[in-house]
């Protein structure tokens, strides 16, 4: 017996140390493959998908750099609020304050302490689908609610009074609209920017009721208005008479409606308008003496007249204090000048009331003048000796943009004809093949009798000249 109990007592350390060998070697082995499969996992990512990015065989600043390219284009999709009116509201979606945590996302997706996970996403195909979250800042997204969105807010509109017709009236105000920015905001929040539909969002708004139109201030107001403006202003100048009834002294108030106050008073500048009406109703402009070039007086001419305006702006004034009153109109004298034609060689203003050409055969040029103004002045090529151009005074029998002469087989831009033989004034003639008919003839008595002008300057007089107005041709 006490054999027996020895042997099976030395069986024992045996088989105590074959566990202790065997569970130190799977120690070993557990964390060769924890390690392995840690180094592994995290520099060279299995089946792993994020944003589309495949992330097999990169490391951890390699995925930093395509996720940040793929996060900054999702970040740069736009947002569109819609408005009723005018024109959307337009953001992208960083300004709007959405941002990624590239770091802190990577530095959990890569941490060694997910190594355990290395094994399952070897063999888990369902696994790939790792996501980064969006993020919103708080004080971004409400910037750009209180700053873009909240402008379109419109306040309601106070009751206006206003005179017409010489009675007070009031004008209901408008209701205001405030946008909803708490539901905008959750509905932009929510949002996914993976997401491929476009980010449209309708504003919606809530209304705010206008100040009502009968409230005590305003009725004040208008029955104050209405006794201010019971006025009736006569201004008497030689046999006329202008009045300035309750419609006219209402139309010289200034009214503004404020919070709970109605402010109103004649406004200087409007009554000074009325005074150049009234300026209007008797001036009379004057008529300058008029001199030849040698200083003869060919017109008088006449003094002017103008309204004394001061002494109608206090007759005004006083009018305004009184329910009744008339004054006379005062006038001042307003001198003639003094005009003096042009010398002989140059145009002759004048010798009709309205449009005429004047043609200088001596000097060459051609005048479009208007009574006392000339308009222009354009250098001419008239008739040759032996084709001259008539003297005289005619009128512009016809005009055309282009005509043709059987004569000279030339084309004629700008035709005005002046004589019943066929003479005109047109632009440099042009020829079948293009070329034109004396480019540098202009200054020059060259033509075939008609009167050339050159390229612009006929085009000019052509628009200028009405048809049937005198041409006055003289050496």
């Amino acid at each position: 017996m006490e054999k027996q109990n020895k042997k099976t007592d030395l069986k024992l350390p045996i088989k105590k140390k074959f566990w202790q060998k065997f569970f130190f070697i799977f120690l070993i082995a557990l964390v060769f493959v924890y390690l392995v499969s840690a180094y592994f996992y995290k520099n060279y990512y299995p089946n792993i998908r994020v944003m589309g990015v495949e992330l097999k065989g990169v490391n951890k600043s390699e995925a930093k750099k395509l996720l940040k390219a793929k996060q900054d284009k999702l970040l740069a999709k736009q947002i569109v609020v819609l408005k009723e009116e005018g024109e959307p509201i337009k953001a992208v979606l960083k300004d709007v304050g959405f941002y990624y945590d590239l770091d802190e996302d990577l530095n959990r997706l890569y941490s060694i302490f997910s190594a355990p996970q290395a094994i399952k996403n070897l063999f888990c195909q369902s696994c790939n689908l790792t996501k980064f979250g969006i993020k919103v800042d708080e004080k971004k997204i409400n910037n750009f609610l209180n700053q873009r969105v909240a402008r379109v807010a419109s306040d309601p509109t106070l009751p206006q009074v206003y005179v017409e017709g010489g009675v007070a009236k009031v004008r209901e105000g408008n209701p205001g609209q405030k946008p909803d920015l708490v539901k905008l905001k959750k509905d932009i929040i929510a949002l996914n920017p993976e997401s491929r539909k476009e980010f449209l969002f309708d504003l919606t708004f809530s209304e705010m009721p206008p100040a009502p139109s009968d409230a005590d201030y305003i009725k004040k107001a208008m029955k104050e208005i209405d006794i201010l403006i019971n006025r009736q202003i006569v201004f008497v100048f030689e046999e006329k008479k202008i009045v300035a009834d309750r419609s006219t002294v209402g139309s010289w108030l200034s009214i503004e409606t404020r919070n709970d106050e109605v402010k109103f008073d004649f406004n200087p500048d409007k009554m000074w308008a009325y005074v150049g009406y009234l300026n209007e109703q008797v001036a009379i402009a004057p008529v300058n003496r008029l001199l030849n070039a040698k200083g003869e007086v060919l017109d008088e001419g006449s003094d002017g007249r103008a309204l004394e305006q001061n002494d109608a702006y206090a007759k005004i004034q006083s009018g305004l204090s009184q329910l009744y009153s008339e004054f006379l109109l005062l006038t001042v004298v307003v001198p003639k000048g003094e005009s003096r034609l042009a010398p002989d060689d140059g145009p002759t203003p004048g010798m009709y009331a309205g449009k005429y050409i004047e043609i200088d055969l001596s000097q060459q040029m051609l005048y479009i003048i208007e009574g006392n103004r000339v308009d222009g002045g354009f250098s001419v090529s008239s008739g040759a000796w032996d084709m001259p151009t008539p003297v005289g005074t005619f009128s512009v029998l016809s005009k055309a943009t282009m005509a043709w002469s059987d004569i000279s087989f030339v084309w004629m831009p700008w035709w005005m004809q002046f004589t019943g033989a066929g003479h005109g004034i047109h632009e440099l003639p042009i020829w079948p093949d293009g070329t034109r008919e004396g480019e540098n003839a202009l200054g020059w008595a060259v033509s075939h009798g008609c009167v050339r002008l050159g390229i612009g300057s006929a085009e000019t007089v052509f628009n200028w000249t009405p048809e049937g107005i005198p041409v006055v041709v003289h050496n």
